[in-house]
């Protein structure tokens, strides 16, 4: 209906100018400006009754909102379960920093994109203790930078109070992908390592045994340890858990 009478606005005005331009008379082009007049009020009286009949989202009285599959939960009214929403956003923090540092060894070390094709499994002695010494050194700095030590220790603790995110069913998250660094870290100390290495290179028919043999054993020993599921489990908890963020701020009227 404003459409209507806007148009009808237009049109009248449409008409002035001709009038005008024609020479209409006094009488005329006065009849047209009151009649303009009239549609803009009633387009103004319009526009006020749908701005009226727009219902205001009413924000929810309930204080009271959980998540109990995460063990989450928060009384808007008395702020009980704030601090552990908060301790949660610092514990997604220091997990997306694992992740982060666990791709920027894998960069380093030159397996980021391990391969999964028979054709292209190889991986030569020098490849692999390239590899073994790029995760001895970034395990070497993890502890030794300030903060280090403190933040494999709060991953431990977000471990513990947030079960239900990271304990995956292969285990606790945090532990498996600390653990995966450790071992790809001291492959050099496994038991088939001498093994894997002793074969000489001389001939082609040997080099290729080497190579394939080298892969098996990376693979099988430091890729293998982690399980790209636990990783997705633990980042569809959080996405769920924003989700449900986003829910309760809506339902209170903060979105």
């Amino acid at each position: 209906m404003v459409k209507g009478v806007a148009t009808s606005i237009i049109t009248v005005a449409v008409l002035m100018g001709s009038l005008v331009a024609c020479s209409g008379s006094d009488g005329e082009v006065a009849e047209l400006r009151a009649e303009v007049e009239e549609l803009k009020e009633a387009q103004n009286n319009e526009s006020s009754d749908l701005a009226e009949k727009v219902p205001e989202p009413t924000p929810t009285s309930q204080t009271f909102f959980e998540y109990p599959e995460y063990g989450i939960s928060i009384d808007f009214s008395t702020d009980e379960g704030a601090q552990k929403i908060e301790a949660l956003t610092k514990c997604e923090s220091d997990w997306k920093t694992l992740l982060d540092y666990i791709e920027l060894i894998e960069n380093a070390a030159g397996i980021s994109d391990w391969p999964t094709e028979r054709e292209n499994q190889q991986m030569t002695y020098a490849e692999l203790d390239f590899a073994i010494q790029t995760f001895k050194s970034y395990r070497r700095n993890l502890l030794l930078v300030e903060g280090g030590e403190e933040f494999v220790v709060r991953l431990g603790v977000c471990d513990d109070v947030f079960s239900e995110i990271f304990n995956t069913f292969l285990g606790s998250a945090p532990t498996l992908l600390l653990y995966y660094v450790d071992q790809c870290a001291d492959l050099d100390r496994h038991p088939d390592y001498e093994k894997t290495i002793s074969l000489d290179e001389t001939s082609d028919r040997t080099r290729e045994i080497v190579i394939n043999n080298t892969w098996h054993f990376f693979d099988l020993y430091c890729v293998d340890l982690k399980d790209p599921r636990t990783i997705s489990i633990v980042n569809e908890a959080f996405e769920e858990l924003r989700n449900w963020a986003i829910e309760v701020q809506t339902e209170r009227g903060e979105r």
